[in-house]
């Protein structure tokens, strides 16, 4: 990851959380590399299931600027109030998720009327990439903790009653070609109003 985000992908990373507003669940944060970019939110509760993930997580936890409270839990099975969230991050964590499609309705009932999705990942390509993800991902799982480089997070977040108000797609070098296809992208509720422009998808 030190790589990656040397090459670009860590200022794209910074500038969507920086767009993250009032109270903040974080899924699958990993070792925390997204913290030290909340600035304008009350607080970021952050989930990570793994407990060797987390024990990283609690280090960078003195980083952040704001209040973080790190959760050993998957979404699923964290107690937490439904709608009681304005922001919720996603951050290459869609594509190994067990089922994306009950971890984004998950999303939904924790999501507050007016809220957003915040999501960084790695999504299926077109064409021979695509070809070559599909038959790569039965392997690639295996040694990329669970990761599916074949996943759509876009199209799942549809599917499952979201709207795409803003979304980049890059490809980032210095990685292995199944996973250099990227989007950053915002996501509501259909029907909620957009934040901060436009789809550019």
């Amino acid at each position: 990851m030190d790589q990656l985000d040397a090459a670009g992908l860590g200022e794209r990373r910074e500038r969507l959380v920086a767009r993250a507003r009032g109270r903040v669940l974080e899924i699958g944060a990993g070792t925390g590399r997204n913290l030290p970019f909340y600035r304008h939110v009350a607080e970021v509760v952050a989930l990570e299931p793994d407990a060797a993930m987390t024990k990283r997580l609690q280090l960078r936890v003195e980083q952040a600027s704001v209040p973080v409270t790190v959760v050993q839990s998957t979404i699923a099975q964290a107690r937490l109030a439904p709608h009681s969230f304005d922001t919720i991050v996603c951050s290459l964590v869609l594509c190994s998720v067990e089922d994306v499609d009950a971890t984004l309705r998950h999303v939904d009932d924790l999501l507050a009327d007016g809220g957003h999705v915040l999501a960084l990942e790695h999504v299926r390509g077109t064409g021979w990439r695509a070809r070559m993800q599909d038959a790569s991902t039965p392997v690639w799982r295996h040694v990329a903790a669970g990761c599916r480089a074949n996943r759509d997070p876009i199209d799942a977040l549809r599917r499952n009653g979201f709207a795409i108000t803003d979304c980049d797609r890059f490809m980032m070098n210095r990685t292995f070609p199944i996973v250099a296809p990227h989007i950053s992208a915002v996501a509501v509720r259909k029907g909620t109003r957009q934040l901060q422009g436009d789809t550019n998808e």
